[in-house]
């Protein structure tokens, strides 16, 4: 992948300004519909998380978060299961949103043209770093609309 024409693409901006916002609002409406709160002073770690340390940094906070049994953990398993590879519905989260544009976008070489077993589980391997790279990029985003659109929500709750 030619990262700078990624990163320079008309595509790729659309994706930062409306797709992710819209993902990012979805998500936080999921999680405010299904009443798992989180203390506003827990959401400010994880802009701080993926300034440290990007995607890597992010999922260490969050499994810890989840391991602890506290009233936030619910929250933090949520997190962790949206920014996952794997989510549990297989399509709605982080990884899957920004694989899903890289390959409608010509950024992400198609595995299912390759025949051969060994040749396809190495681009698969490669395609999981290149979508892990452009998550790297988008995180920090990605997170401010979700915390500014889910502290909206949570207030605009406390005076309806």
């Amino acid at each position: 992948m030619e990262q700078e024409r990624l990163l320079n693409s008309d595509a790729f901006a659309g994706f930062i300004d409306e797709t992710l916002r819209q993902q990012a609002i979805a998500f936080a409406e999921k999680l405010i519909d299904s009443e798992i709160r989180v203390k506003r002073h827990q959401l400010y770690s994880i802009p701080s998380a993926i300034q440290a340390g990007g995607l890597k940094e992010i999922q260490e906070l969050v499994k810890k978060q989840a391991e602890k049994d506290n009233r936030n953990t619910e929250f933090w398993k949520a997190i962790q299961a949206h920014i996952a590879q794997n989510t549990p519905d297989g399509r709605t989260g982080l990884f899957h949103i920004v694989r899903i544009f890289l390959s409608e976008n010509g950024f992400l070489p198609s595995e299912d043209a390759v025949q051969n077993p060994s040749e396809k589980k190495q681009l698969q391997r490669k395609n999981k770093e290149i979508v892990n790279q452009v998550i790297d990029q988008v995180l920090q985003v990605y997170f401010e609309h979700f915390g500014c659109h889910y502290f909206f929500r949570i207030q605009k709750g406390k005076t309806s």
